[in-house]
């Protein structure tokens, strides 16, 4: 009963322990915590952390709490919270803050480190391979008979077999193998009416063995046997040709994001003195208005105009901020921690760079230097040899092996079975091989086949597309250069005249001659001019990075060079 009761229980402490080991392995994200995990299915309100005040009516909000001293004063404008510094920044410092901290290309470096260890794996395939086999047991055979019914073969036995594998550049392999084996045989009777008595047998075996063994069709010869390699090399390179495209890529992101920045802070300071304008003049035509000069339109005029910029100023100063932030993001400066108490202040000025719009010798240089035509001519070279290889596929698998051995046997001992192998005593065996086979239809290689030109024609298309592409950006990037040297120019010669609209405009206010609301459009209209010179300086700038960036340069540095990250020591 004990026993039975044994047998029940076992099958399911059995089940217990394999599904409780079984439990932990399927646990997911072993790294989080359980709080992490029950968050996955869960939204919290952003009033549970307090980020928010309590709510107020709007119309309580646009009331002033506080009482003006006068119906002609306004509320003092926050400019920027005095905790936030500003930190001079220029473009080389930004440029090798990408190079040095930019995740993304730190990312893209990790990748191109993963394929080309790539090639090291293909390579390892053609790696010698040593084996060795040891082996020692016992074991016993009945050897029974009519005349003695309990007799028995005991043999002992100790074998090493030693191996090399060779994998062969052509397809084939070599193999080398020896085996030195040792036995001892006892022939035993244990009969019961006869006394027992036993016979013992011994020998040592020595056995070499030479083979070859090589495709004549389907799989032979080194392009289709190094096909992995070349395309693990292909890989690889273009993961290299993307690091450096993304290089490119993230340095025209960082300067543009860069003037982007300087516009966006050059526009808020022209907005603050502009607004500063718009003081004055509320503070002259109060002044007027006092001395019986001014109406109290032209007050409420100048009041307006002074509140009108003030939101500019708000919103240039967001502006400012956001353009920073994102600046501080490609940059990932340790230096400058992303946590809001500081603001990137752009250093360096614009600078005008004549050039000489050769279209044919731009689309010409971008044609040698663009990495995502690089990337893609380097899949149409892949896509050519794996065509090969498809193509080898369509043979009959046809095989040729050889095997030559040399044997020794003897009761002297392992050594004298080695000194047999070679002495001419046994006979030497020898094989060849020859095997082959074919698939009825041979569908599937066709079909990859096939697959394989489509793919390569598809690539060859995409190349060409790109090819198209690279002269539209070139042609851009210069129609674009060239339109906002344009501009600049004229911006700069709106902003003269708007000014001296504006400055003739307030004296004409002082003779009588024009009111506050001319004064303040006026104003408004020489502000918009600032701000239009301003983001014509930052749009020429631009222009000259999306030139280089459609060459497949840089602008301003020379000469970049990269690694593959090194790989971390895990001894830890």
């Amino acid at each position: 009963m004990i026993r039975r009761i044994t047998l029940l229980v076992a099958p399911f402490l059995l089940h217990a322990l394999l599904t409780g080991c079984a439990s932990d392995y399927a646990k997911p994200y072993p790294l989080l915590s359980q709080s992490e995990l029950d968050r996955i299915q869960e939204a919290d309100s952003i009033d549970d952390y307090q980020l928010l005040s309590k709510p107020v009516p709007l119309s309580e909000f646009q009331t002033p709490t506080v009482p003006l001293q006068s119906d002609f004063e306004i509320p003092p404008l926050l400019v920027r919270a005095q905790s936030v510094s500003e930190v001079p920044v220029g473009l080389s410092r930004v440029r090798d803050s990408v190079l040095q901290n930019n995740l993304g290309i730190l990312v893209d470096r990790y990748q191109a480190g993963v394929e080309y260890e790539q090639i090291g794996e293909e390579l390892g395939a053609f790696d010698a391979t040593f084996s060795v086999d040891f082996y020692y047991g016992q074991s016993v055979e009945g050897a029974t008979s009519l005349v003695d019914p309990t007799g028995s073969i005991r043999t002992d036995s100790f074998s090493a077999s030693p191996g090399l594998q060779v994998p062969l550049a052509t397809g084939g392999e070599l193999e080398i193998e020896m085996n030195v084996y040792n036995y001892q045989q006892v022939a035993q009777d244990v009969s019961t009416i006869a006394p027992s008595s036993s016979q013992e047998v011994s020998g040592q075996q020595a056995e070499f063995s030479f083979s070859f063994t090589q495709p004549l069709l389907q799989g032979a010869g080194s392009t289709v046997a190094l096909a992995p390699i070349v395309l693990a090399d292909y890989s690889s390179r273009q993961a290299a040709a993307g690091v450096t495209l993304q290089i490119i890529n993230t340095l025209a992101e960082a300067e543009q994001a860069y003037w982007t920045t300087w516009v966006a802070f050059e526009q808020f300071q022209s907005a603050f003195e502009v607004y500063e304008d718009a003081k004055y003049q509320f503070e002259t035509t109060k002044e007027l208005y006092a001395a019986q000069q001014a109406t109290i339109v032209d007050v409420r005029q100048a009041q307006a105009s002074v509140l009108t910029q003030a939101s500019w100023v708000i919103h240039h100063e967001e502006l400012y901020v956001t353009a920073s932030l994102g600046l501080q993001v490609l940059m990932n400066d340790p230096e400058l921690a992303l946590n809001g108490a500081s603001l990137i202040l752009p250093s360096e000025q614009p600078s005008f760079k004549p050039f000489v719009a050769d279209s044919s010798r731009a689309i010409k240089y971008a044609m040698a230097h663009r990495m995502d035509l690089l990337q893609l001519e380097l899949q149409v070279a892949a896509d050519t040899l794996e065509i090969q290889v498809a193509k080898n596929t369509l043979l009959p698998d046809v095989a040729f092996g050889a095997e030559l051995g040399a044997i020794g046997i003897t009761d002297f001992g392992v050594g004298r079975a080695v000194e047999d192998m070679f002495n001419g005593q046994q006979a030497i065996p020898w094989s060849l091989r020859l095997s082959a086979s074919m698939p009825i239809g041979n569908n599937t290689a066709i079909s990859a086949y096939r697959a394989a030109l489509l793919q390569r024609l598809g690539d060859i298309a995409d190349t060409s597309q790109q090819r198209l592409t690279i002269r539209q950006d070139v042609l851009s990037a210069l129609t674009s250069l060239e339109s906002s040297a344009r501009q600049l120019r004229v911006s700069h010669q709106a902003e003269i005249a708007y000014r001296n609209a504006w400055k003739g405009t307030q004296d004409l206010f002082l003779l009588g001659q024009q009111t506050a609301g001319d004064v303040a459009d006026a104003l408004e209209q020489y502000g918009e001019s600032r701000l239009g010179t301003i983001a014509a300086a930052g749009d020429y700038q631009q222009a000259m990075v999306s030139l280089a960036m459609s060459t497949g340069t840089t602008l301003g540095m020379n000469n970049i060079e990269w690694s593959r990250p090194a790989v971390p020591d895990d001894s830890n």
